[in-house]
């Protein structure tokens, strides 16, 4: 992790509270990337649900959403369907994982306290709401989300032990 270890001991600000979660979510996130073997990137538990790639791909989107968003750039909310994404963009994807996570919490630590509570519209999902709640409610939360579609599908393909 590249946040201070001493936000954990000190009173830290919210945002470096929240850098210290953005990069833990992130450790978690890549604690489940890390266990997909060679050539099972595209595998999915159903041909209705999301591969390992699909997911990889769909949380890189959503950084490049809330990057922008905290940039002051709106956009559409990151879509993916199954099948969107292919085992031969692995390295690429997973790269750009970790970079645009360290960019995530770098941003977050950034932001002041007025910036945290200043105003924001986000009307696909959170409609009117603050910067702070579209960082905990449409970043993070939605890569807890998904991580946890990724353990169980890495359960389903590898056994309990996974």
């Amino acid at each position: 992790m590249s946040i201070d270890s001493s936000v954990r001991r000190e009173r830290p600000s919210s945002a470096q509270r929240l850098a210290l979660f953005s990069e833990t979510v992130r450790e978690s996130t890549w604690k489940r990337v890390r266990q997909v073997r060679a050539g099972d990137e595209e595998w999915r538990p159903s041909s209705d649900a999301l591969s390992f790639v699909d997911i990889v791909k769909h949380l890189v989107d959503a950084d490049v959403w809330i990057l922008n968003y905290l940039a002051g750039s709106s956009g559409p909310r990151a879509v993916i369907a199954p099948g969107d994404a292919r085992a031969r963009d692995w390295a690429s994807l997973t790269a750009d994982l970790a970079r645009l996570g360290r960019e995530r919490a770098q941003k977050i630590l950034q932001m002041s306290e007025d910036q945290l509570a200043a105003e924001v519209d986000e009307p696909q999902v959170l409609g009117r709401t603050n910067y702070w709640w579209l960082i905990v409610r449409g970043s993070l939360d939605h890569e807890i989300h998904h991580r946890g579609a990724f353990q169980l599908s890495l359960r389903i393909r590898y056994g309990r032990g996974a």
